[in-house]
């Protein structure tokens, strides 16, 4: 049954049904290594901050807010923060993934990031991005600040053949989904 299971899931995907990444939960914010380094950051947050990495379970007084941390990390490790966390700047490392959680006001990229997850971003609102190879992106389109960041990943990567996963549905779903065609993007609709 399993492999049954698998086979279909594998004729979709060769016919182009793609399957979706699972939404994380919205209160968390995920960083998975892609193993060129330490996973570097520093958080802006109000309360404790949480961060688990496998076994281990850390928290952080909000007197380490604007502070920079340093996460040891091999291949495919992933952290996962939760807390108040309103800023988040990525610098230091190349990262295969982060999705971003629900309180995330402004977003600082400063080294390869390969997935970006937004789904959760309902307070996004500022993004500077410096590096530039975003191959797949779950885009938010609630309203025209996360229109706006969603938009600047897709121009700002130099990656031609991406994959922007988006909900059709939202407000200015119409202004990502041009962002990427024009990028020669694929377009995978979720919901």
């Amino acid at each position: 049954m399993i492999r049954f299971i698998k086979n279909i899931l594998d004729i979709k995907n060769i016919l182009g049904m793609a399957r979706a990444l699972a939404p994380y939960p919205a209160n968390e914010l995920i960083i998975r290594s892609n193993g060129q380094g330490d996973l570097e950051f520093i958080p802006v947050y109000t309360g404790t901050l949480t961060i688990v990495q496998g076994a281990n379970t850390n928290y952080y007084p909000d007197t380490l807010s604007g502070t920079g941390f340093i996460i040891p990390a091999n291949e495919g490790d992933s952290i996962t923060i939760t807390g108040n966390i309103t800023g988040l700047d990525m610098h230091g490392f190349d990262s295969d993934l982060l999705a971003v959680n629900d309180s995330l006001v402004d977003l600082k990229i400063a080294e390869r990031l390969y997935i970006v997850d937004l789904r959760n971003a309902d307070q996004i609102q500022n993004f500077t991005y410096d590096a530039d190879e975003v191959d797949t992106l779950y885009a938010i389109a609630d309203n025209a600040a996360q229109k706006d960041v969603c938009v600047a990943i897709i121009t700002n990567s130099s990656v031609s053949n991406g994959t922007l996963w988006i909900d059709g549905a939202q407000a200015y779903a119409a202004d990502v989904i041009a962002a990427a065609q024009a990028k020669g993007w694929r377009i995978c609709y979720v919901r």
